[in-house]
């Protein structure tokens, strides 16, 4: 092979690769449609989960309601509730398996019949499923082992639910039939918005951060416990983030068997109860905290 075709064979395979400039625009534009896609494809995910949560919630409220007719209209007992004769406080309104043995101590011990997945009872935007959520569905009140015999999700059950609204100074009182009057509320279900979880300090080292179920703008994770899961969190840093900052929409279902939404600010707070007819407040902070219910009651 003399010179000349040497030359001519470089040149060709010159030709065929890409140069600096040409991978660089390769590059660009490669980025630029991932930073275009990436949000779009986040935004439809975030759409995807909430309509699995409307639909999840739905089937709860629908669940409770079929409880209903078939016991005589009344809706199922809480098991956050105290218990009788006792003097301990209402219990979180998440808990779904409450501790110590008895009938009804969890929600699947009457409801397993009309939900049989875990995954119905438990929010689709949570930062992790908790593993055992199956096992306790089925186990109902046979629930305990070496964890612990209870269990605390990521929605809020209010049927026959009693706590303290501490913006017009009296007990919230959840539905305890499908005929009861505006005394009682027509909430059956809600995602889970609150403020100063004790669970907090197992990640803050603090208690004061605001607390939801869903995703929300600058929400690290609050870590769950063997018998409780994540939730999404953020702490209250110098009044500089308030619940007017945690911009996001939210769920309830009612007896009526609609979902509505709801947006974080428009909410009422309510605390634990520290007696049985909700006329105590619990504390603000620690503990179980606040929780935050839609404004909207029947």
């Amino acid at each position: 092979m003399n010179g000349k075709e040497q030359i001519t064979i470089r040149h060709r395979i010159t030709n065929k690769a890409f140069t600096l400039i040409e991978l660089l625009i390769v590059i660009s534009i490669i980025s630029l449609l991932l930073a275009i896609s990436i949000p779009a494809l986040t935004k439809a995910r975030r759409s995807a989960r909430s309509l699995i949560g409307v639909k999840r919630q739905r089937d709860t409220a629908f669940a409770v309601t079929l409880y209903a007719q078939d016991n005589d209209n009344l809706f199922p007992d809480s098991v956050a509730r105290p218990k009788p004769g006792s003097s301990s406080p209402w219990r979180e309104p998440t808990i779904l398996t409450a501790p110590g043995t008895g009938l009804n101590r969890s929600i699947s011990a009457y409801l397993y019949t009309y939900i049989k997945n875990a995954d119905t009872i438990f929010c689709p935007s949570a930062p992790r499923k908790y593993e055992y959520l199956q096992e306790v569905w089925e186990a109902g009140d046979e629930w305990n082992n070496d964890l612990g015999n209870q269990f605390y999700g990521t929605y809020c059950f209010y049927w026959n639910y009693v706590g303290y609204l501490q913006d017009k100074n009296y007990p919230f009182r959840g539905p305890q039939s499908s005929a009861d009057g505006r005394q009682y509320s027509k909430l059956l279900t809600s995602d889970y918005l609150g403020f100063g979880h004790w669970r907090n300090v197992l990640t803050y080292g603090r208690h004061d951060a605001y607390g939801c179920c869903d995703q929300f703008n600058g929400a690290g994770v609050t870590k769950g416990t063997p018998v409780s899961t994540d939730f999404w969190s953020r702490l209250k840093d110098d009044e500089k983030f308030s619940l007017a900052g945690i911009q996001i929409q939210l769920h309830a279902g009612y007896t009526d068997g609609h979902v509505q939404s709801y947006w974080s600010s428009e909410v009422m707070t309510m605390r634990i109860s520290k007696t049985p007819d909700g006329t105590v407040p619990g504390p603000t902070i620690g503990s179980p905290g606040i929780f935050y219910i839609p404004i909207k009651q029947h």
